[in-house]
């Protein structure tokens, strides 16, 4: 399901046809392919934009602002688990609201 949550897009090819999918749509074996070829300064840069999503998202529930998570003094393979465990929290948020969006990918 693509419901393009986080505004952050990649181009996967699923089932044989190529679809932009955001990264909290992607699956983990997708989240890891694209994760591990990025450098460290990219990674801190999607994990600001996964924080923000998901404070708008929360915000959008009543919830006061998120806390803002220390992002410095960590190692890669930190960063890399809090971009998927925030992709997975954007994802399991977007179902328990019942957000379902549109396809943001090629139709053909």
């Amino acid at each position: 399901m693509n419901r393009e949550l986080d505004g952050v897009f990649f181009r996967v090819k699923r089932d044989g046809k190529f679809d932009n999918v955001c990264f909290s749509d992607l699956e983990e074996f997708e989240a890891d392919e694209i994760l591990t070829s990025c450098d460290d300064k990219w990674i801190l840069s999607l994990i600001k934009i996964l924080s923000q999503t998901l404070n708008d998202l929360l915000n959008t529930c009543g919830f006061a602002d998120a806390d803002r998570i220390m992002l410095t003094g960590h190692d890669r393979h930190w960063l890399i688990q809090m971009c998927k465990l925030m992709g997975a929290v954007i994802r399991n948020v977007g179902d328990g609201l019942g957000i379902v969006g549109g396809c943001g990918g090629d139709e053909d």
